[in-house]
């Protein structure tokens, strides 16, 4: 959901930051949409688990092997999920219906140049997907290439006008 970047999605992601599976994700996809800064006091350092400080002794079973493997983490920590609400209350105002955000600035052509160059890598690949439909395909980037390769792809996409971004893929509003 985040990235679409459109406020309906934000919103959505909002009771989703209460639960305690789903949280994680649903506050990096509501930050990648509204700029929310994944810092304290949006963020709550998560206790320490007792039993990873626990030296095991017992080799693990071969098929067991993938239940030792630590989960991935989304955030180094737990969402506050009313302080979030409350910074959103106060932020919400400044978020036009039916426009498109990332990291809670409008998507223009220089904010997608910028996100190819700043964004985290697994980002990536949908905002070239995005840069690909919006030029029609003519703009193409591998984001699985080395990064001096990428900017080289990605500097035709410096020269695009503003409506560009309304053009090809564009969505409905209230979708």
């Amino acid at each position: 959901m985040g990235f679409s970047g459109r406020l309906l999605a934000a919103e959505a992601l909002l009771p989703l930051l209460r639960d305690e599976a789903q949280g994680p994700l649903a506050a990096a996809s509501f930050a990648a949409i509204t700029g929310l800064p994944m810092v304290p006091p949006f963020l709550v350092e998560a206790p320490a688990d007792e039993d990873e400080d626990a030296e095991e002794e017992t080799e693990p079973e071969a098929e067991d092997l993938q239940a030792w493997l630590p989960s991935p983490r989304v955030l180094p920590g737990e969402v506050d999920a009313q302080a979030v609400e409350a910074w959103w209350t106060r932020r919400r105002g400044g978020f036009a219906e039916g426009a498109r955000f990332l990291r809670g600035t409008p998507l223009t052509v220089e904010v997608l140049v910028r996100a190819l160059e700043t964004e985290p890598m697994r980002r990536r690949p949908s905002l070239a997907w995005e840069a690909a439909l919006r030029g029609g395909g003519t703009l193409q980037m591998e984001s699985r290439q080395w990064t001096r390769v990428q900017r080289a792809q990605a500097l035709p996409l410096r020269g695009q006008r503003p409506e560009w971004l309304a053009r090809a893929g564009s969505w409905p509003l209230g979708r």
